[in-house]
């Protein structure tokens, strides 16, 4: 069978530092085959027979445990686990220049479609909760127009309590910080969904 194994938090801010080429060897000395890691991500791509996948998570924590001295939790997924789960998310959220798809993997304890309450979601932003997985979908146009459509509220806003009264009023004031401020956060969210998207291609430059 073959599986992914994700690591949680290494070579994440200087921190958790796991050096991929020890980090292949130590799988194959669990026994794996076919050890292939990706990037610097803590990703590794194996083949295991004849194990249950509980067993392998062990395996491979006690073993980055004993080669690197540090306690990193595991999820693994199968190969048909993966696909069945590619299947299900929608044609149209896809990953290129305007659109940025990902997919965050649950530990099982957090297999419930009500983890979806838990998270912080942006109105514009769309997200599907999959069996053992969030799907999350950004669309870096629909985030500008956003922007661009709250701007034009809060204008009007402004105009209104303007022809309502030109004169001093501290609730008139609140109602017209409450409106710029709900521009700035959505403006200062597209930037930093901007920098996620488009950073990552300058180096590759």
């Amino acid at each position: 069978m073959i599986y992914v194994a994700l690591l949680r938090g290494i070579n994440v801010g200087g921190n958790n530092k796991v050096d991929m080429k020890k980090l292949k060897t130590t799988f194959e000395e669990l026994g794996f085959t076919n050890v292939v890691t990706y990037i610097n991500s803590g990703n590794i791509i194996f083949e295991a027979k004849g194990k249950k996948e509980d067993r392998i998570v062990n395996e491979i924590e006690l073993g980055i445990k004993k080669d690197f001295a540090l306690e990193i939790k595991v999820l693994i997924r199968n190969l048909e686990s993966i696909k069945t789960l590619c299947k299900k998310i929608p044609n149209n959220w896809v990953k290129n220049e305007t659109m940025r798809t990902d997919v965050m993997f649950l530990w099982e304890e957090f297999y419930n479609p009500k983890i979806l309450d838990e998270l912080k979601i942006n109105p514009v932003d769309n997200v599907k909760y999959l069996p053992g997985a969030v799907v999350w979908n950004i669309n870096t146009l629909r985030k500008i127009f956003f922007v661009i459509a709250l701007e034009a509220i809060n204008s009007a806003i402004e105009n209104m309590t303007d022809f309502v009264s030109l004169e001093k009023n501290e609730q008139i004031k609140k109602i017209k910080d409450l409106s710029a401020g709900a521009v700035l956060v959505s403006a200062i969210t597209a930037v930093a969904i901007g920098l996620i998207v488009f950073i990552p291609k300058l180096f590759t430059l």
